[in-house]
């Protein structure tokens, strides 16, 4: 098997997993690929494509293909595309009840003041 084949079998297991997408209040919220948010989602899943050829065996890639195109596999993905849009959610809302930090905030460790700004 030739790197193109490897590499468009790595594409396909990126496209069924979804890496790259954002999850904004629970939907799905693909950028346009001329915007900055865009262009990293495209970088992405470039990386993460390469990756896969790279680090994963044809068989490894084809046993992954072979169950995400599964019953059982289709099923566990959309599975997975629920949580991720309830995880969504449940953070939008944690964030917009909370009144201060915004999300992705994370306190300074070297900070020792009671303020965690």
């Amino acid at each position: 098997m030739n790197n193109e084949e490897k590499y468009n079998k790595a594409k396909r297991l990126v496209e069924l997993i979804g890496i790259g997408r954002s999850y904004i209040g629970g939907a799905r919220k693909e950028s346009p690929p001329e915007s900055p948010r865009g262009t990293h989602e495209e970088f992405l899943v470039e990386l993460q494509i390469k990756l896969r050829a790279k680090h994963m065996s044809n068989e490894q890639l084809d046993a992954l293909l072979g169950f995400y195109t599964s019953d059982m596999g289709r099923s566990i993905l959309e599975a997975q595309e629920r949580i991720r849009k309830e995880t969504g959610v449940t953070l939008a809302s944690l964030t917009n009840n909370s009144g201060s930090k915004a999300a992705g905030w994370v306190p300074d460790p070297s900070n020792n003041s009671d303020d965690d700004t």
